[in-house]
């Protein structure tokens, strides 16, 4: 079982030479990624699209862009992030530890 982080989808997406050579002999049974890097990547779609709604070029490349995340999303095994996660970064955040929000949550 392989699990890639928001970091190295990003470089698959990019067809970054070795990553991407990996993922494709990999059998789809093995490779997962999260929820967690879903929501990153499609929330920045999403702030793109918003940003971008008044300039009509940059508007449909951020709508390319969504549906270029679906599709690719669509081929992965995807594992959520629980509700015992979510009480353990929260317990971890009161103790104030140095670790991105996100981050924390691939933790678990």
């Amino acid at each position: 079982m392989f699990i890639l982080d928001t970091d190295a989808i990003t470089h698959d997406q990019h067809a970054h030479p070795v990553l991407s050579a990996h993922v494709h002999i990999t059998p789809s049974e093995d490779l997962f990624t999260t929820s967690v890097t879903v929501e990153e990547q499609l929330q920045g779609r999403l702030t793109y699209i918003y940003r971008s709604r008044n300039d009509p070029l940059r508007l449909a490349q951020g709508h390319a862009a969504l549906v270029r995340t679906i599709y690719y999303f669509a081929r992965w095994n995807i594992l959520s992030v629980s509700e015992d996660a979510e009480v353990l970064v929260r317990q971890l955040r009161q103790q104030r530890i140095r670790i991105g929000s996100q981050d924390l949550l691939l933790q678990l």
